[in-house]
């Protein structure tokens, strides 16, 4: 049995975990602990609850830990598994994590170097981790590709999508901005804009639309589900991503998948799976100007268009189940050696 413990969620009456934690219902059996939304005693009463109640039958832990204060839960979940001699294995997620790892050194030293396994979803925290002398594997996040059909895109028109969450680390009035700069040029404009509010972001957005007399140019459609978002994205022909702070976000990988050449702005872990030119366009941090010029440059130029896209696609490809799952099996299968288990 494999207790499973980060960001779980129930969807009509059934827990949801990240995409691996489900992928190994169908290996292996599987218990989920979900954590983040509640105070921080309701928490520790629950997951000791938890962690007591499968004590017996747990051959190996699975421990999400990110790089915001959910860092202190996955922390408090390794002590239990010290306290109960329980293995466990650690995913780390967060492109702010290498401040993590600078701000709390001696905690990250027992986090990790007590891990049977840690596991990265990029290069990019794998590098950091590995500066710090923690080792670690590169294990892509992985996306359900055969829910994303490509679409050719030549003769673009500029209509542009974004997806995240109204956060202000993902800096939504910059894509705000970029349109402004285009608008004049190009007076049929659109820019959609998908994700749910987590801030004040939303309202600051709004405002910034208002200011910038975008209100006609502009559409929040809020959170949508996966399905809802990508049919609209057979109507948008470019997708831009203006993070401050990222690893590695799957919905620039979703929308390789989908034909949508990408623009995303050069910070965290963005470079290592993107390749500005070949597979996408990388642009500045916070540069509104060099995300409009970008976005220019795709609409007047179909052949860059049809190389990145093409690229883009074949990218996303690495990112599916099939793809990443021999490396799932060989690393649970490994730490559940170390465990005690064959």
């Amino acid at each position: 049995m494999i207790l499973y413990f980060g960001n779980v969620k129930k969807v009509n009456g059934k827990l949801q975990g990240e995409a691996i934690s489900l992928k190994m219902y169908e290996i292996y059996d599987v218990h989920m602990h979900h954590y983040i939304g509640f105070s921080r005693l309701h928490n520790i009463i629950t997951t000791f609850t938890f962690f007591w109640k499968y004590r017996k039958g747990t051959t190996l832990v699975h421990i999400a830990s990110y790089s915001t204060l959910a860092f202190y839960y996955a922390l408090y979940v390794a002590i239990l598994c010290k306290l109960f001699n329980k293995k466990y294995i650690t995913v780390v997620h967060g492109g702010d994590f290498p401040n993590r790892l600078n701000k709390s050194k001696f905690l990250c030293s027992f986090f990790f170097n007590s891990a049977v396994k840690i596991i990265t979803p990029s290069n990019f925290l794998k590098h950091h981790l590995d500066l710090h002398g923690f080792k670690s594997v590169c294990i892509p996040n992985f996306i359900p590709i055969e829910q994303f059909n490509f679409k050719e895109r030549s003769n673009l028109q500029p209509k542009i999508l974004w997806v995240r969450t109204f956060h202000e680390i993902y800096n939504t009035r910059m894509a705000a901005r970029a349109i402004q700069h285009l608008v004049s040029k190009y007076p049929n404009i659109k820019l959609l804009m998908v994700g749910r509010e987590e801030d004040q972001e939303l309202t600051l957005f709004k405002e910034c639309v208002h200011e910038l007399k975008l209100s006609d140019h502009i559409e929040i459609a809020g959170q949508l589900t996966r399905q809802e978002w990508v049919n609209r994205s057979t109507e948008y022909d470019i997708f831009i991503s203006t993070t401050t702070i990222d690893n590695t976000p799957m919905s620039v990988i979703e929308a390789m998948a989908l034909g949508l050449p990408v623009i995303s702005t050069n910070v965290g872990g963005v470079p290592y799976i993107m390749n500005s030119g070949e597979d996408g366009i990388l642009v500045e941090n916070n540069d509104d100007l060099a995300m409009a010029n970008a976005i220019e440059q795709l609409l007047m130029n179909p052949e860059l268009v049809k190389k990145i896209t093409k690229n883009g696609r074949i990218k996303a490809e690495k990112f599916s189940w099939e793809a990443v799952k021999p490396d799932w099996i060989s690393v649970l299968k490994y730490a559940r050696g170390i465990a005690g288990k064959k």
